[in-house]
């Protein structure tokens, strides 16, 4: 077998085996917040909330949801899952943050006026937004994002 052969085979097996690792979908049952890295269901442990992340077509999905369907929050943004992406639920602050290394970063921010998510844009005016990432979000962040953050006020 010529050398090109067996560098078809070994690039179509490590795609594959990728691809199967990356689709996988898991269940995480009373989860307590914290870093999304992989497709599943993140079952709250204290709540009837649940978060869902999936891809369709190349594009990372989520969305939270009462345990009974109602859509609390649902993803807008187009980013690709080929490009490094994380979520990251805050507790203390009731915000799913969301980083993606093709679009920024975002945030979803829970509004006690409305009972309901608002998604933030996180732009240099963000500046109150900024100092507030939590430091398990921040450590998810791709050295460009950390530099920008640091640069908009935020203090590791």
């Amino acid at each position: 077998m010529n050398l090109y052969r067996r560098l078809e085979i070994y690039i179509v097996l490590t795609v594959s085996t990728t691809q199967l690792y990356c689709s996988q979908n898991i269940e995480h049952n009373n989860w307590e917040g914290g870093a999304i890295t992989r497709f599943g269901k993140y079952y709250f442990k204290n709540t009837k909330n649940v978060i869902s992340v999936f891809q369709e077509n190349g594009i990372l999905k989520y969305e939270m949801s009462r345990k009974d369907s109602a859509i609390l929050i649902e993803s807008k943004e187009r980013a690709s899952v080929y490009q490094g992406w994380a979520l990251f639920w805050d507790n203390r602050n009731s915000r799913l943050w969301i980083q993606s290394s093709d679009i920024g970063i975002f945030v979803w921010s829970h509004e006690t006026s409305t009972n309901g998510f608002t998604e933030i844009v996180i732009t240099p005016n963000k500046k109150n937004m900024i100092k507030n990432i939590p430091k398990g979000f921040y450590s998810l962040l791709p050295e460009l994002d950390k530099e920008f953050c640091k640069k908009n006020g935020y203090s590791p």
